[in-house]
């Protein structure tokens, strides 16, 4: 592991610096608001290993929400049609091979909120993900921290993606 330093310049940039400097051939991600169970990245990797065809992979979430008192698994076996019309894989559950960047791309720069959908969508469009149906990260929704999926660039963004893939999906 090592640290990159950079200005902040948006989650997208910092996300695809890190891309830029990866080294190996399966990509995860983890956000400050999430926690990866100790078996994650055995159970995520060993999923590759035994598919080796295979260029994504998702497993269900545990949502903590401290400010609506709650608690839910967060899980739904891929559906592309779903996954067009809403977001619902996060992308501290997705993995995928490093080859899908070189191929597609990384995260549009333009975008701070649902960059996650936006590199899904496209990363998932010639093969759908395989799905671990277990839940293997918690994401917590607190009301001190700074939630990029609450911003107001939301429901423009939302709008902008959709555009986007009715035009060229």
């Amino acid at each position: 592991m090592r640290y990159i330093k950079h200005e902040h310049t948006g989650v997208s940039r910092a996300r695809n610096i890190g891309l830029n400097h990866s080294t190996g051939q399966l990509i995860a991600y983890l956000d400050s608001d999430n926690v990866w169970s100790e078996n994650y990245l055995l159970l995520m990797v060993n999923s590759f290993i035994d598919n080796p065809g295979m260029n994504t992979l998702y497993c269900g979430l545990r949502v903590i929400d401290t400010v609506r008192e709650r608690e839910f698994i967060s899980f739904r076996h891929y559906d592309r049609t779903y996954l067009l019309a809403r977001n619902y894989i996060d992308m501290n559950i997705f993995m995928h091979r490093r080859c899908l960047f070189d191929r597609y791309g990384g995260f549009d720069e333009e975008i701070n909120v649902l960059e996650d959908w936006d590199l899904i969508v496209r990363y998932t469009k010639d093969n759908p993900p395989y799905v671990l149906e277990c839940f293997l990260a918690t994401y917590y929704f607190e009301k001190d921290l700074e939630h990029l999926s609450s911003s107001e660039e939301l429901p423009e963004t939302f709008n902008r993606i959709q555009q986007r893939l009715s035009g060229s999906w």
